[in-house]
């Protein structure tokens, strides 16, 4: 026996750490982002509206995929998009720019916690 596979878990470990400090980090920075984007209240709720629809969106579409191509492969896909929508955030120069590369961030994040549906 060897310890590759608690090698995977501390892997997986980090990479769920990860998606959710990026969740909640837009909280922490909201005051700074308000400033730099002349946010107001109203254009806030939109951004956080449209990563919690991504995310839900993400939770059926990634079921199915994780289904059709395995846990892996799918797994993968996840993060990377995830790591792409979290780096894009660097070049928003707008709400809706910062919107949308948030919503990309919520669809890469959900796909991170489904599990297939088969055993």
């Amino acid at each position: 026996m060897t310890n590759y596979r608690w090698r995977i878990v501390v892997l997986l470990f980090i990479a769920t750490t990860i998606n959710y400090l990026d969740r909640q980090v837009i909280s922490l920075l909201k005051p700074t982002l308000e400033t730099v984007f002349n946010w107001t209240e109203t254009d806030y709720s939109h951004i956080v509206m449209a990563f919690q629809a991504a995310y839900a969106f993400s939770y059926v579409v990634f079921g199915r995929l994780i289904d059709a191509i395995g846990t892996k492969l799918g797994y993968g896909i996840a993060v990377f998009l995830w790591s792409i929508a979290a780096m894009m955030h660097g070049l928003a120069t707008s709400t809706f720019g910062f919107g949308f590369y948030r919503a990309l961030l919520g669809l890469g994040e959900g796909g991170i916690f489904r599990q297939p549906s088969k055993p």
